[in-house]
């Protein structure tokens, strides 16, 4: 028996968990979708190499969100699961970067290139040494966790010398969640 979509079987609880995903994951992807959006406009806007980086690691983080949409239960030892925990590394790299280049420390490409190396045989090496997901996905997750918090550090600590830039990112997300508020009633 199907009501509203759903199969009336044994799995009720398991199915919905499964829905729910999915339309987080939906909702993830169309606020990250907005956010490239924003940073493309502002990179157009400024020529700030920061924001062409940023935007970089959010299509990266757009792209995992899309994998994880198409594929929700991978085995770990394939080629979707490595390719998924791939994008996350990569979005981490570039969004480390890109708050680096926002406080105009001086970094070499070649430092974030290796690094890159080293997060790509991570994820590609780890699987075999590693059985549980959790110890595989941990590390990578923990690093874009703290490039985001290092990148909301940098924007909180800077606000005060350009004021304009806050006021514009603020006048930016209220905009944005009014039209998200309107759209979702």
């Amino acid at each position: 028996m199907k009501f509203l979509g759903v199969n009336a079987g044994v799995s009720h609880a398991s199915n919905y968990i499964h829905q729910y995903m999915q339309v987080a994951l939906v909702l993830s992807l169309l606020s990250v979708w907005l956010l490239v959006g924003l940073f493309y406009y502002l990179n157009r806007y400024t020529k700030r190499e920061y924001f062409t980086i940023w935007t970089t690691a959010w299509l990266f983080y757009a792209l995992w969100l899309t994998l994880n949409l198409k594929f929700p239960n991978v085995p770990l030892d394939g080629i979707v699961f490595k390719l998924r925990q791939c994008c996350v590394a990569i979005s981490a790299v570039f969004l480390l970067w890109g708050s680096l280049r926002f406080l105009n420390l001086p970094v070499r490409q070649t430092l974030f290139g290796l690094f890159m190396a080293f997060l790509l045989v991570w994820t590609v090496v780890s699987p075999q040494i590693l059985s549980s997901t959790l110890q595989i996905q941990l590390p990578v997750f923990i690093l874009i966790g703290s490039g985001s918090i290092f990148a909301g550090v940098c924007f909180f600590r800077l606000r005060k010398k350009m004021l304009f830039v806050a006021q514009a990112c603020w006048h930016w997300a209220f905009c944005c969640g009014a039209f998200i508020l309107r759209a979702t009633h």
